[in-house]
């Protein structure tokens, strides 16, 4: 029998993450990792803007969450020698009245003058877009690579053997001595659950509610158009790889259809022609369902029943932000017993009734 600390179940964003912090705490660890359709890992734009919705408020936490982030992904660009994470502006399309005071009344305020400006965008800007009403601008926002981030953690980790290519079969998990024990050979004193939307297939935490939140997104190149902040409007336009665009996403609730649609495709296509100038040509069409939290906060923390086993889920559209915050608090409460922070603890659904133990 191979004994571990801790099994970590998912290969996304959050499991990858969690268990390549586990082992750099030096946690003996091995993750089941097993690709399947739908996953929001691999079609992330990876950006976490401060200020977001229509009326333009602070995204939850963003103090606490830019101070983990930064620190969290720098320090991984450090250890495996790449660069992922970078700062940049958001160029907010005003279009309605409502909007421009909405906009200009937030930026009055002392809470949000690190976030957010009023002054007018650059001629560069005007050049290449269609008219707005008027426009905002966000600062201190980032983007994370996600794909080169995912391409040199999962490199790491299978050098060091800890990842199993293989789907995680429920049934073959059996309570033993203090922890888990897998298929007979394979003992974990913890085990984690980081599975995204697929959690509605986990018999031991489908009761949180967790609901699918499906999104496409295309790719596109456009001519003589160098702009390098993000352009945010209905949709948000985000510089890419080799001098392409990524431009998305929608939201379909409770959407578990695998694959991309056409009229989707067609509204991405035609808020193109109504922001920019110059013409375009797409490229790649993907989509991604991410796991959406009711309270709209994240699912962290251990189960109500069965002792060393957790959760990790419930990030929604803000995997790329809330991350290193969730690794971080049930690192500190696995090795060092630390209290999770009440926010994401999913106790929260307990208290309000969601788990039977029947």
């Amino acid at each position: 029998m191979e004994s571990f600390d801790s099994i970590v179940v998912g290969g996304g964003l959050a499991g990858a993450l969690l268990a390549f912090s586990l082992e750099q705490k030096g946690h003996k660890v091995v993750l089941y990792s097993f690709q399947q359709e739908g996953e929001s890992t691999r079609v992330s734009s990876g950006l976490v803007n401060p200020v977001t919705g229509m009326r333009f408020v602070k995204t939850w936490n963003i103090e606490v969450l830019l101070d983990e982030l930064v620190s969290f992904y720098r320090n991984i660009e450090s250890i495996l020698g790449i660069e992922i994470l970078f700062e940049t502006d958001i160029v907010v399309r005003l279009e309605t009245a409502a909007e421009e005071n909405a906009w200009l009344s937030r930026s009055g305020e002392d809470d949000y003058k690190q976030w957010i400006s009023s002054e007018d965008v650059s001629e560069e800007f005007k050049h290449v877009m269609i008219d707005s009403l008027s426009h905002g601008m966000v600062r201190n926002a980032w983007r994370v690579d996600i794909q080169g981030l995912m391409n040199a953690v999962n490199h790491y980790l299978e050098a060091k053997g800890i990842i199993r290519n293989e789907k995680f079969n429920y049934t073959e998990l059996l309570a033993h001595n203090t922890g888990w024990l897998y298929q007979k050979s394979t003992y974990g004193e913890h085990i984690v659950f980081c599975e995204g939307f697929r959690i509605n297939e986990n018999p031991f935490f489908n009761w949180l509610p967790v609901y699918p939140l499906k999104g496409e997104h295309i790719t596109v190149t456009i001519n003589e158009f160098a702009i390098k902040d993000v352009i945010l409007g209905h949709y948000t336009l985000i510089p890419w790889k080799n001098g392409s665009y990524w431009l998305g996403a929608n939201y379909q609730v409770n959407d578990i259809q695998m694959g991309v649609t056409s009229a989707e495709k067609q509204l991405q296509e035609e808020f193109l022609q109504q922001t920019l100038t110059k013409p375009f040509r797409t490229m790649h069409h993907d989509y991604g369902i991410r796991p959406a939290s009711r309270d709209r906060r994240p699912m962290v923390g251990e189960h109500p029943s069965w002792k060393q086993m957790y959760v990790m889920n419930g990030f929604g559209t803000k995997g790329t932000s809330l991350t290193p915050y969730c690794v971080s608090q049930l690192i500190n409460s696995i090795i060092d017993h630390s209290t999770i922070s009440t926010d994401i603890d999913i106790k929260r659904f307990v208290k309000k009734g969601y788990y039977k133990n029947n």
